[in-house]
């Protein structure tokens, strides 16, 4: 089948796009179609849709991006691990060479105190911790992406849920969400009227399944991030008060954490949304380079 060379200038033109490519069966040649189908885009808000199906539906979902986001994340970690040693080295030779300048100028000390002389031993601490946490995030950025795919597929998503609350079905329950988005991308235009329907009520039925207790509670957690952002505003290319809410709420520990500390610390709550602001300002940064 030859290329089809149209320009795509709108959502349902990229939508229909993503129909097409979805009919071959392998997913090598779904890979090339989407690449062929994302140069003739036309504007932002369709190749935005191309590039996110591309990566949720055809390269492998959230986990393979969080493989990948993890092999990036591990390298960088590498790299700047073996500049700190680099770094920390020189600064030996140079302490060591300055030490021993001293000592031809003064006298030696008599009580043993010579073994400041020594190599300073360096020690690198692998931050597992944080690069599980930044993984974590992107995971979750993932999901928002995809759940903006979703709102694509289905327009009623746009009026029936929080955008929140696609992303957070998306994030624990990825197969599932994924089968249901899958059943509606499939469609062209002129299926969508009678045969979206079924998806469209599966999914519906997971995001309610996976909506929280304490979802009444959300605007609390809004109000929260909201007062950190009006104290700290979003920096270039930093995350922003929504993108900080919708992260948030996609994860019950954070969110019964922070609860908590509403009603006894504002305080350590506010402080505790900086530090996860903070990380997530790290991730975007990262992101950033790895695009460039």
């Amino acid at each position: 089948m030859a290329a089809d060379t149209s320009a795509i200038r709108t959502v349902e033109e990229a939508r229909d796009a993503l129909a097409e490519v979805l009919e071959f069966p392998e997913r090598p040649r779904q890979i090339i179609s989407m690449m062929e189908k994302i140069m003739y885009c036309r504007t932002p808000e369709a190749r935005r849709f191309l590039v996110d199906a591309l990566d949720g539906f055809i390269r492998g979902g959230l986990e393979q991006m969080r493989k990948k986001r993890r092999e990036a994340l591990e390298k960088k970690q590498a790299e700047e691990e073996a500049a700190r040693a680099r770094e920390l080295e020189a600064q030996i030779q140079e302490t060591s060479a300055q030490r021993r300048e001293e000592s031809i100028q003064a006298a030696a000390p008599t009580d043993g105190g010579g073994d400041d002389d020594g190599p300073v031993p360096i020690v690198i601490v692998p931050s597992q911790d944080e690069l599980k946490i930044l993984e974590e995030l992107g995971t979750q950025l993932d999901a928002l992406n995809l759940a903006a795919v979703a709102a694509e597929i289905f327009p009623d998503l746009k009026t029936k849920c929080q955008p929140w609350e696609a992303a957070r079905a998306i994030f624990l329950h990825e197969q599932e969400a994924r089968e249901f988005l899958l059943q509606g991308a499939r469609l062209k235009d002129h299926e969508r009227a009678t045969m979206l329907a079924p998806a469209w009520d599966a999914l519906q039925r997971l995001i309610e399944a996976s909506r929280p207790e304490w979802a009444r509670r959300a605007d609390e957690i809004k109000s929260l991030v909201d007062e950190h952002f009006s104290a700290h505003p979003p920096v270039g290319g930093g995350a922003d008060a929504s993108v900080m809410f919708q992260v948030l709420l996609m994860r019950d520990d954070y969110v019964k954490d922070m609860l908590e500390m509403i009603g006894g610390d504002r305080a350590s709550a506010l402080e505790a949304v900086g530090g996860l602001r903070g990380k997530l300002d790290q991730l975007l940064e990262f992101e950033a380079e790895r695009k460039e």
